[in-house]
């Protein structure tokens, strides 16, 4: 492991770091052991991120940030699962933007069973407006296909998701909400007891953002 999720939410917090440094701190590192912030540190002044600029108080700031998002995150019962630990799924550290160059989440934030990931998985995904015939052919396929093993992948929004999610709870099958905000709220409200029952039936809520 190069990083450890601590180390990788501290440099989050670091201005002007993103995914992509984040990974090449983590490749010049990662047949070394980090045991210290000082070490940490060390690296970033090895491979001259932003030019050497960072000082080690800022390092020890952003780290105390990082301790409590996993502590507040802890409390809340949610998981956390980085770029190099073992269980991060392999299809998402190849995730391509749309250059076509890979573009992987760094961390992830979970409520759940983190288990259904191994499943194989089918999206259903489409507009919040759907028209009538939309919502039972949306239940209809999800359902079918959670019958047959798959999970369920939307994103929890109104409409077309939501009958992805539905079709595969009712059907007995597993379910990922991939949400775009902090796991200690849900949005849309309406869909806080979908989140709910999601999380209850064995599926799993997953999110790139902290909590807050």
């Amino acid at each position: 492991m190069a990083l450890s999720s601590l180390n990788v939410i501290t440099l989050q917090n670091i201005k002007d770091i993103g995914p992509k440094t984040i990974l090449k701190i983590g490749a010049y590192s990662e047949s070394k052991k980090i045991e210290s912030t000082k070490q940490l540190y060390q690296i970033l002044q090895d491979l001259k991120i932003k030019k050497g600029s960072i000082t080690l108080d800022e390092l020890f700031d952003a780290e105390d940030v990082a301790k409590s998002i996993i502590s507040r995150s802890e409390k809340k019962g949610i998981g956390i699962v980085s770029y190099y630990d073992d269980e991060f799924p392999d299809i998402l550290r190849h995730c391509m933007n749309e250059d076509g160059k890979e573009d992987p989440p760094v961390v992830l934030y979970y409520k759940g069973d983190w288990s259904v990931t191994k499943m194989p998985g089918l999206a259903v995904i489409g507009t919040r407006e759907m028209i009538k015939e939309g919502e039972p052919a949306g239940k209809y396929f999800a359902g079918e296909f959670a019958k047959r093993g798959f999970c369920i992948v939307s994103g929890l929004a109104v409409g077309c998701d939501t009958s992805g999610h539905r079709g595969a709870l009712d059907a007995g099958g597993k379910t990922i909400a991939f949400l775009a905000h902090g796991l200690d709220t849900i949005y849309p409200p309406e869909n806080t007891d979908l989140a709910k029952e999601i999380v209850e039936k064995g599926g799993l809520l997953i999110s790139e953002y902290p909590i807050g």
